[in-house]
């Protein structure tokens, strides 16, 4: 028997919570939304590639969100001992505190306040809010530095450049013709993040000619990878920064953190729909668990050839311990697979002449 559930309640304001409430919405599902103070929240710039915009705008309904993005042509990799190597790169930078204000107006609008005492599922997008039987699993203490700095006129406003040194890795990602989002990763928290900073930059051999100068105060962010565990239980699930945090060298977070929270409603649908709730829990679990151990495999491949210093020594560590005790998680192995919002089992997928799920499919 199908039991539709009274309510929703979705703490947060970012895009894994948006995604949960607008995809909940357009399931037909009654939610509430307690945000936090998205006027005074900082989030750092982000580049989003063509497939995670067109995912945001088909769910927010139109591409209003990106009014104030920049468009972005090629990505330029310097890495390690490497000659920079220039790909095209259709992507767009935009400042992270105004895409989230966007989204959650959009959430707004699409709201019509319904309310109920009774909720059949609270989801959480920041992990200070978690029960306390979830716990977070962190792989190594890596930092960035992220702040806005001006352009010098050799700087190509439609690229973005990544460039490694021995004490970590440099991103520039322009907003504009005259500004850009720079962030710096290291492997341990600084004494003095605008020195650390000003250091990195001054090491490498071309983003430093790019940059003019510093146009904001330098903000640290931990960006270690981290999962917690369980990432959902009875009554309750997480999405974005609550589920998992990704290195921002996979360059897709806010893509990851906003498939989540369509991962989260696909899960909440199915078992309003009657599907098993233990196994559609254990699905969403080790869904998260198979994505976080790809993107650990990833960062293996990415870090190694980098030549840092000493310093990264136990990051390097930890991030091949980590991948190593995850890679054997078999992505063949589970039950459901997402399309359209809905989480269909495997066997009935293909009985239906479905074939195989795509690879779009398969990441969440």
């Amino acid at each position: 028997m199908k039991q539709m559930p009274a309510n929703v309640f979705v703490s947060g304001d970012g895009p894994a919570a948006c995604a949960t409430v607008l995809a909940l919405r357009r399931l037909g599902i009654d939610v509430t939304i307690s945000p936090r103070d998205s006027t005074a929240a900082s989030s750092p710039p982000v580049v989003l590639g063509e497939s995670t915009v067109a995912l945001m705008a088909d769910l927010c309904g139109d591409s209003s969100i990106f009014e104030h993005a920049h468009q972005l042509r090629r990505r330029i990799v310097c890495w390690g001992a490497d000659p920079p190597q220039a790909v095209a790169h259709a992507a767009i930078s935009i400042r992270g505190t105004i895409l989230r204000r966007a989204l959650f107006d959009t959430v707004a609008a699409k709201l019509d306040g319904a309310d109920s005492d009774f909720l059949s599922w609270h989801v959480y997008s920041s992990p200070a809010d978690l029960p306390r039987e979830s716990i977070c699993l962190r792989i190594g203490k890596r930092v960035t530095l992220s702040c806005a700095v001006g352009l010098t006129s050799r700087a190509d406003s439609g690229a973005c450049w990544i460039e490694s040194t021995p004490d970590g890795w440099v991103f520039l990602a322009p907003l504009s013709d005259q500004c850009a989002a720079l962030q710096v990763t290291i492997p341990i928290p600084p004494r003095s993040a605008p020195e650390a900073l000003a250091e990195m930059v001054a090491r490498t051999r071309y983003i430093s000619q790019l940059v003019a100068s510093v146009a904001s105060d330098v903000d640290v962010y931990a960006t270690s990878p981290s999962i917690n565990s369980p990432c959902g239980s009875r009554g309750w699930l997480s999405v974005g920064a609550a589920a998992m945090t990704l290195d921002p060298l996979c360059g897709d977070g806010t893509g990851h953190s906003f498939r989540s929270g369509l991962l989260a409603a696909g899960v909440i649908r199915a078992v309003a729909d009657g599907q098993p709730r233990e196994a559609i829990l254990n699905h969403f679990n080790e869904r998260l668990r198979v994505t976080f151990a790809a993107h650990l495999m990833a960062c293996k491949r990415f870090y190694a050839p980098a030549n840092f210093g000493k310093a990264w020594a136990e990051e390097i560590e930890a991030i091949q311990t980590g991948a190593n005790c995850m890679s054997s998680l078999p992505e063949a192995s589970l039950p459901f697979h997402f399309q359209n919002l809905h989480l269909i089992p495997v066997t009935d997928a293909h009985d239906q002449g479905g074939g195989p799920p795509s690879e779009s499919s398969r990441s969440w």
